[in-house]
């Protein structure tokens, strides 16, 4: 048998850190690793543990992607902010 064994992706930093709940702001994203799994299934952005969306990975080291609208009833101010 033949494995195959890639480097799992590190994000480094996000930005903007923060956004409006409406969604639709291009995430900027550097870390390691991002080589969309070297051609194997596709790179996507996590939020909130349970929204995502596609990414377009530019380089092993940057990627974009857009934040989708996010309902959080408990946010007072109407921004969200992103995680690493």
């Amino acid at each position: 048998m033949i494995f195959l064994y890639f480097e799992p992706p590190v994000v480094e930093s996000i930005e903007p850190a923060c956004g409006p709940l409406k969604g639709f702001t291009q995430i900027y994203i550097t870390g390691q690793n991002f080589g969309e799994n070297n051609g194997f299934g596709h790179a996507s952005c996590k939020f909130n543990n349970s929204y995502t969306s596609n990414a377009t990975v530019i380089s092993n080291d940057t990627m974009y992607c857009d934040s989708p609208f996010l309902d959080l009833s408990d946010s007072d101010t109407g921004d969200y902010y992103y995680s690493l």
